[in-house]
């Protein structure tokens, strides 16, 4: 009996230390005025608008911001020499409480695994990147890029719709080697895309996951994964007993590695099926949404988008596939990337979460504090960027612009050990659409950057989309 009460007072006086750590903190910062333990969560603005209230909080307060959201401390970042404190620091590997809404979703994967989990998986999953492997997908980029630039010729009244289901049919077939029909994406993206809005609210609405809907999209999409493994299975059974010998799947798509490794025992079935839904949600989800807003910015920029289409055409030729070569051929082309990802970052915040007490110089971090780092404000900083860097202009990429600024003041895809496992391919997929697509089409609009206004999301999203006029070359 007296052990019990003493082992329960000793958890109540580790907790109160604990918690005392945080508070000493928030008088140490800049913080946002709430009740400890409770913060913003009772903040209305914030529950309804959390992009527009955190950019709030980094206006008033600067770049070192500390707030609750319920009994998490956290410290959201803008400065570029903090982001790269942290994101290189072996004591913040570890993702935040905000990705458990991720996990929910698609299982415990590569985006949110513990930090030793997260190594070995990382590990074992990189082959699947090697730039061998993704130089095997370009005829299916280029056959993507071929489907949008026909449909666009029948109809561009919906041209965001026309780009997140052609990607996610080329995710499946480059992540799962599953070659879907028109009709399949079609009937897939809304489940997708409503799990991505469930990921977003879950915050917010905890109970959401109750809603027939979410629950009826998570099993489609979950479905989905599990056949398509199962089919891939049966071909690789196939497949080894036709050749009567052991199949190498080394240099091969993601799927065939994965279960590769199953057969191996270095992963187990449910660790692929998760690995494997996790990586069709972020190929197509980022993908889609970096070559809309890519359209979006030439549409307001014509004269960035005529120098990007005389190199396209000096380089292409009269060639219809883009090749490796070409991408290699085009640096505006790499630079305009480059521009959309820092005024458009497919993902606005990235999370980290401090293992250990952690001196970061300005402050010493306290174990389990989260971090918040907003790629968005560093991405618009005029310390970085100088007077105008709410303009888009891809020659912020030159290289001598490039090697003067900050290393850690562009992280589209962050960096660190913790960086993003895709960005090649993603770049990949980029280039050749982007290509293919303006190569044929002009695009324009009367809206203007300053016109554009973002929710929060998994992935940054527009409240509202600008009309886009194409016109055939």
């Amino acid at each position: 009996m007296l052990g019990g009460i003493f082992a329960i007072l000793l958890a109540f006086v580790l907790f109160v230390r604990e918690q005392w750590s945080y508070l000493e903190l928030s008088f140490r910062i800049p913080r946002v005025k709430g009740i400890p333990f409770i913060g913003v969560i009772t903040n209305l603005k914030f529950l309804k608008d959390s992009l527009t209230t955190l950019d709030t909080f980094i206006r008033k307060l600067g770049d070192l911001v500390f707030f609750w959201v319920g009994p998490f401390p956290v410290v959201l970042i803008s400065n570029a020499d903090l982001a790269e404190k942290v994101l290189t620091s072996k004591n913040c590997l570890d993702k935040p409480f905000t990705y458990l809404a991720i996990a929910k979703n698609t299982g415990d994967g590569l985006f949110t695994l513990s930090a030793n989990k997260w190594h070995e998986h990382r590990k074992l999953l990189n082959p699947s990147f090697y730039q061998k492997v993704l130089k095997n997908f370009i005829p299916i980029f280029n056959e993507g890029a071929n489907y949008i630039v026909c449909q666009l010729a029948e109809d561009s009244t919906d041209i965001s719709h026309l780009i997140f289901k052609t990607s996610l049919n080329i995710a499946a077939e480059t992540t799962m080697g599953k070659k879907m029909s028109i009709e399949g994406s079609t009937d897939l993206l809304p489940h997708y895309k409503k799990a991505l809005t469930t990921i977003s609210d879950t915050t917010t609405k905890p109970w959401i996951y109750l809603n027939s809907k979410v629950i009826q999209s998570n099993r489609k999409i979950k479905q989905f994964t599990r056949n398509s493994i199962k089919e891939k299975q049966l071909e690789m059974k196939e497949s080894e007993l036709k050749s009567n010998s052991e199949v190498s799947w080394k240099n091969s798509i993601f799927i065939n590695q994965v279960l590769d490794l199953v057969q191996k025992k270095k992963l187990s079935e449910s660790e692929a099926e998760i690995e494997a839904l996790v990586m069709v949600f972020g190929a197509f989800e980022t993908t889609a949404s970096v070559l809309y807003s890519a359209l979006i910015c030439l549409a307001m920029y014509q004269d960035c988008q005529e120098i990007l289409f005389d190199e396209i055409t000096s380089v292409v030729g009269n060639e219809d596939d883009i090749t490796f070569e070409h991408l290699t051929e085009m640096p505006y082309m790499d630079m305009v990337i480059s521009e959309v990802l820092r005024l458009l970052p497919a993902v606005p915040y990235v999370g980290r979460k401090v293992s250990e007490d952690t001196d970061f110089d300005r402050f010493v971090a306290p174990k389990g504090l989260q971090f918040l780092i907003s790629i968005y404000h560093i991405h618009r900083s005029e310390e970085y960027w100088g007077p105008s860097p709410e303009t888009f202009d891809p020659e912020n990429f030159l290289p001598h612009r490039v090697a003067e600024r900050h290393p850690f003041a562009y992280i589209p895809f962050t960096k660190g050990a913790r960086n993003c496992i895709g960005r090649q391919y993603a770049l990949f997929s980029l280039k050749i659409m982007l290509a293919k697509i303006i190569r044929k089409y002009k695009f324009s609009t009367t809206w203007k950057l300053s016109d554009l206004q973002f929710k929060m999301a998994v992935t940054l999203k527009l409240k509202e989309m600008p009309d886009l006029k194409v016109i055939p070359r």
